[in-house]
């Protein structure tokens, strides 16, 4: 693994080599065994050269979370702007896109929302947000639409992303099975989101 990666950062980009590697670190042995001289061996290069793109593990366990934030955004974009449906499946399929995300990263998800990470760091919060804003938009759109009621769409974002954070969070944690159950949750979840957003 460590001369695979290491052929990998021959390309010039350790920094980015560095945030891969900590990704896959984290999705197969979790948040804890991210150590900077860990990472090292993994991507096959000194300690040394790790510190000159990151100051300490906590500089680099954010930078990873801003990347994640980056992809988990890339993922609600891509389904709402799928102009090949209509509003209310676009909605839906950025439910189920948010929670696949989840499931599919879910030490990652954990390390993006965790208190691991720098949360006061400027671009944690901007990239945070860009995710926010693609929930915001689509309730924006679902009102333009009037596909819903015009209520404060801010609020109504928050409404729906604290309810796919929570069932996210359930699942991954083991509270819920991820199967039939899911599936048969998510379809009450939605009656029930789009009844609330429809009064």
């Amino acid at each position: 693994m460590a001369k695979e990666n290491k052929q990998k950062y021959h390309h010039g980009d350790l920094r980015t080599a560095l945030i891969n590697a900590t990704i896959e670190m984290i999705n197969q042995q979790g948040v804890s065994s991210i150590t900077m001289r860990n990472l090292s061996e993994w991507v096959g290069v000194s300690r040394t050269a790790a510190y000159r793109h990151f100051d300490d593990k906590s500089a680099l366990l954010t930078a990873t979370a801003i990347e994640g934030f980056r992809q988990f955004s890339e993922a609600l974009r891509v389904a709402r702007l799928d102009e090949s449906k209509d509003e209310i499946t676009r909605f839906r399929m950025m439910g189920q896109a948010y929670i696949n995300f989840a499931i599919e990263n879910a030490a990652y998800y954990r390390l993006m929302f965790g208190d691991t990470v720098i949360q006061e760091n400027e671009k944690l919060r901007a990239t945070c947000d860009d995710a926010f804003r693609e929930l915001l938009m689509i309730i924006e759109l679902l009102q333009e639409v009037k596909a819903i009621c015009c209520d404060d769409p801010k609020n109504q974002a928050i409404y729906i992303w604290s309810l796919m954070h929570g069932l996210s969070s359930l699942v991954i944690d083991n509270k819920l099975q991820a199967d039939v159950e899911l599936k048969e949750l998510m379809v009450f979840i939605d009656h029930q989101i789009h009844k609330s957003l429809s009064d």
